[in-house]
């Protein structure tokens, strides 16, 4: 790093993590590159629409308890991206669950928070990255349509297993506690169901219930949470059901679920799609917000397995490892 300062940076994933680390970046100075497999940003922070339906089929919500994450949701609040959901959901045994802190969503769906993160910075979508090699003192990031991208520094924030099996497939080294460390880390699966009713659902106000006693986890009304005109229902399964069932044909999926959940339908469906989230949330976690690696140029890990399984965890990791690339670019200048 000595005598030689980062200018630029490619961020490989778009969702919360690679967005806040990008914006933070780029404010101070690096150019930064955004690469992305899908058609659009906010991985999780995800918004699908069936019909005249509109559903939040990922994150559902996120709450604030850090100072830094509180002063980027305040410029969110005051732009009119998010909004106060509720400050407690119902469960299946009719008891409220901690009423302390808000539940905030993205207004018009949870994606139009990485939409607006992302409005000011070079994202190519569609570009899944194959493979990465590092030559003199640049990386090349090498992406399925043929393109190569280049750059000083790199950031991978896709799922930890994605972005090990990027790097062990290149051949770029990981030192042994490292590498122990990333291949530690787990997560659990989601089926979810989007089902868009003929009618309102009977999901108590605010439009969103925990279930622990069978295998739907959690049910929402995004028509009552305000992002959908239309009845418009997300069901996730518990991981138990979605480990089962994850092979499992969709219709069969769809109807295991909407049976279970049907009392609190209370109409008919009038279409239902299915959507799987291998990687849904960590289930075990790197003890670190983020992992540094210097050779053979700057390499960092971040995501919400460095922190914990939430929208707060995954931006306080993204927030980490732009700060940590600022102080080796800092270090060189002296």
């Amino acid at each position: 790093m000595k005598n030689r300062i980062i200018t630029t940076c490619i961020v490989v994933g778009a969702g919360i993590c690679g967005l806040i680390a990008a914006d933070a970046l780029q404010r101070s100075g690096v150019k930064i590159i955004v690469l992305d497999k899908g058609r659009g940003v906010g991985g999780r922070l995800a918004t699908r629409r069936i019909q005249n339906g509109t559903f939040d089929h990922g994150a559902q919500y996120f709450t604030v308890r850090d100072n830094r994450f509180f002063s980027i949701v305040q410029e969110w609040l005051a732009a009119g991206i998010v909004q106060e959901w509720s400050r407690n959901f119902l469960t299946s045994a009719g008891l409220c669950s901690d009423e302390s802190e808000p539940r905030y969503y993205g207004v018009g769906g949870m994606t139009s928070i990485a939409k607006y993160l992302a409005r000011n910075i070079d994202v190519q979508l569609n570009e899944r990255v194959v493979r990465i090699s590092a030559h003199e003192n640049l990386w090349y990031v090498e992406t399925e349509s043929g393109k190569i991208y280049q750059a000083e520094s790199l950031i991978l924030t896709p799922p930890v297993p994605q972005s090990l099996e990027l790097v062990k497939r290149s051949g770029i080294p990981i030192p042994i506690k490292e590498k122990r460390l990333l291949e530690a880390v787990t997560y659990l699966p989601c089926l979810g169901v989007l089902a868009l009713l003929d009618r309102a659902s009977k999901i108590p106000s605010p439009g969103g219930l925990w279930l622990y006693d069978g295998p739907v986890l959690w049910i929402a009304d995004n028509q009552q949470k305000g992002v959908s005109k239309a009845p418009a229902v997300t069901i996730h399964a518990n991981p138990a059901f979605s480990r089962t069932y994850w092979d499992a044909d969709d219709q069969a999926i769809i109807h295991e679920l909407l049976t279970y959940a049907s009392p609190w339908l209370g109409a008919s469906v009038i279409t239902a799609e299915i959507k799987r989230w291998r990687y849904s949330a960590p289930d075990s976690f790197v003890p670190e917000p983020c992992l540094f690696l210097a050779k053979p140029l700057p390499l960092l890990f971040a995501g919400d397995a460095f922190v914990s399984p939430c929208v707060e965890g995954a931006v306080l990791s993204g927030l980490a490892a732009a700060e940590y690339l600022l102080a080796e670019i800092r270090a060189a200048q002296v």
